[in-house]
C-alpha cells in the first residue's frame, strides 16, 4: 500500500484565515507567485512526512489522544518578517504555550517514527507563510521592502492542530485534531 504525505499545523479560522488569504491574494498578482496557495494559512508543528494507512490510524488515535491534555491557547501575530531570498511570513509572537505543545509533540512524533531532521538545526520558528519557493529572487527585495513595515496585528484561539494531506498538487485540511476534548 502507497504512503501518502502528511504534516501538522495550527490554523487560524474564521476572518483571520482570509485576511491571510488576502495577503497572499495581493502577492501572488504584483509578484506572480501561486506557491503560498498550496496549503491553507498555517503554523507548521510538523514537517511533511509520510504514513502509510496501517500506520495513519495508530498515528490518529496517539495524536487525538495526546491533544484531549493540551488546553486551547491564544496565539499573536505582530507584523512580518522574512527568510531571505524567498520566503515571507507573518510574525507569530513568542508563545511559551506553542512552544511547549511542539516539544510535547516529539515522543508522540518518534513512537510513529517521524523526525524533523533536515530542520532540526534551526529550532522551532512559528510563522505563517505568505511568499515562498517560487518568489523570484529578484522580486523578493522590492516585497520586502513592501512587506516588512507593514502592520498585521491579530490574535486567534488555537483550538486544535490540523492533520494535512497532500493530494498530489496541493495540501489538504484532512482532519481536525481538538484540544482538551476527546476525538
Amino acid at each position: 500500500m502507497p504512503k501518502e504525505l502528511y504534516f501538522l499545523g495550527i490554523c487560524p479560522t474564521g476572518r483571520l484565515k482570509e485576511d491571510i488569504h488576502q495577503q497572499k491574494s495581493i502577492i501572488s498578482q504584483k509578484y506572480n507567485t501561486k506557491g503560498a496557495f498550496r496549503s491553507s494559512a498555517h503554523i507548521t508543528l510538523q514537517m511533511p512526512f509520510k504514513l502509510g494507512q496501517k500506520k495513519l490510524i495508530d498515528f490518529e488515535q496517539d495524536i487525538f489522544r495526546f491533544s484531549e491534555g493540551v488546553q486551547p491557547f491564544n496565539i499573536q501575530l505582530d507584523g512580518f518578517s522574512a527568510f531571505e531570498p524567498r520566503v515571507v511570513y507573518i510574525v507569530v509572537k513568542e508563545n511559551e504555550k506553542l512552544n511547549h505543545l511542539h516539544k510535547a509533540l516529539e515522543p508522540v512524533l518518534k513512537r510513529h517514527q517521524i523526525f524533523n531532521s533536515t530542520h532540526k538545526n534551526r529550532g522551532f520558528h512559528p510563522h505563517i507563510t505568505v511568499a515562498f519557493r517560487d518568489l523570484k529572487k529578484r522580486d523578493f527585495y522590492p516585497l520586502w521592502e513592501e512587506m516588512k513595515n507593514k502592520e498585521f496585528k491579530r490574535e486567534f484561539k488555537a483550538d486544535g492542530m490540523m492533520l494535512y494531506r497532500h493530494n498530489g498538487s496541493v495540501w489538504e485540511e484532512y482532519k481536525h485534531i481538538p484540544f482538551g476534548t476527546t476525538g
